[in-house]
């Protein structure tokens, strides 16, 4: 079952993604490959978009998990992840996150060797598990990771679930109290917290989105109480950003946080179930290699901001670094996808298959 709309949403939020990685060499209070000239009102940007993107993420994620267990059996599921995602993750961090880590070390250490001896330190030498300065890190493939445990967990919980009661998938919710699944993300939130991220936060969004949200009627009943929603995830913004410029209950904020983050993700998934329309063959081309930009985009954008911060104004650079990123994450998808080798090692799709309508 392929839901247009979700694919959509993937593609709008690595875009979305992309931005806020250029915008963040400018954020003082973020660290970086490279950081160009301090920006604080990127801040704001940050506070509105960073809190529900990987959220609404992981909770379309799920939905399509439960999507491809209602075809696949639960062998042929896990194979698919482990291909699709697991394998990616290790070629990434084997061949991707090195390039792009290179310029930050040269940037933060000022170190004039070569890119081998580079590769060799950042499996071996120090890190502060961010790869910024050159050191191991996963940087953008926390992702994959992630996504990869979330979706055992529900394969996990798919399987129980389906022994018990093979003949409903899905948890039936009152609609007007999905807002209020806040509390139980709230209490999965110290689960595995790790590297900034946590486990348990973001495999919440996945169980939700695969056995609540995957539901049609659901679907059919977010997208008939859109201000609802909307005002909802408004209030919610609100709040939050307030909170993080008050700390009144810390700057991560807490439960406002996860209330912030789940109320956006309804509505933008009651928004794009009432305006779901066939993908034409741009859409789909650009859906299918989606992935591949945001594994790949990283490496333009640290190489770019090292040739261009200190040397040219925000504006013009943030603009550059922004294209330098898009082209490196479509040039190399578009690249790699012809061989076949290299769209195992990164999960791609072939490149006739992504260019027909």
């Amino acid at each position: 079952m392929r839901k247009t709309y979700l694919e959509d949403i993937k593609l709008i939020v690595i875009i979305l993604v992309v931005i806020m990685h250029c915008l963040q060499v400018y954020y003082p209070r973020l660290a970086h490959y490279v950081k160009g000239e301090e920006m604080w009102w990127i801040g704001v940007v940050f506070a509105i978009f960073e809190v529900w993107l990987m959220p609404l993420m992981f909770t379309v994620s799920g939905m399509s998990a439960a999507y491809s267990l209602r075809k696949r059996t639960i062998g042929q599921f896990a194979k698919s992840r482990v291909t699709g995602i697991l394998i990616p993750l290790i070629f990434g961090l084997i061949f991707i996150v090195p390039l792009q880590s290179f310029p930050g070390r040269l940037w933060h250490t000022g170190t004039d060797m070569g890119y081998l001896e580079h590769w060799w330190l950042f499996f071996t030498g120090k890190t502060d598990m961010t790869s910024y300065a050159g050191g191991f890190g996963f940087s953008q493939y926390w992702f994959l990771l992630y996504l990869f445990v979330a979706s055992m967990v529900y394969m996990a919980v798919h399987a129980v679930v389906k022994r018990l009661k093979p003949s409903r998938m899905t948890i039936p919710f009152p609609v007007l109290a999905l807002p209020l699944l806040f509390i139980p993300i709230t209490a999965a939130e110290p689960i595995g917290n790790v590297m900034e991220y946590s486990f348990g936060y973001y495999t919440a969004f996945m169980l939700i989105g695969g056995f609540i949200l995957s539901d049609e009627s659901m679907q059919k009943k977010l997208s008939s109480h859109i201000p609802f929603f909307i005002t909802l995830a408004a209030a919610t913004m609100l709040l939050y950003i307030w909170n993080l410029y008050s700390e009144w209950v810390g700057h991560y904020g807490g439960p406002i946080r996860y209330a912030c983050a789940l109320c956006f993700t309804l509505a933008v998934l009651a928004v794009a179930g009432r305006t779901e329309r066939p993908q034409g063959k741009k859409r789909k081309a650009l859906s299918d290699i989606s992935f591949g930009i945001y594994q790949f985009h990283q490496t333009g954008l640290s190489w770019s901001a090292y040739l261009t911060c200190g040397f040219i104004p925000f504006l013009p650079g943030v603009f550059i670094i922004y294209a330098a990123s898009m082209l490196s994450g479509v040039f190399l998808t578009l690249l790699l996808s012809r061989f076949r080798v290299t769209r195992f090692m990164f999960g791609l799709k072939p490149i006739n298959k992504s260019t027909a309508g």
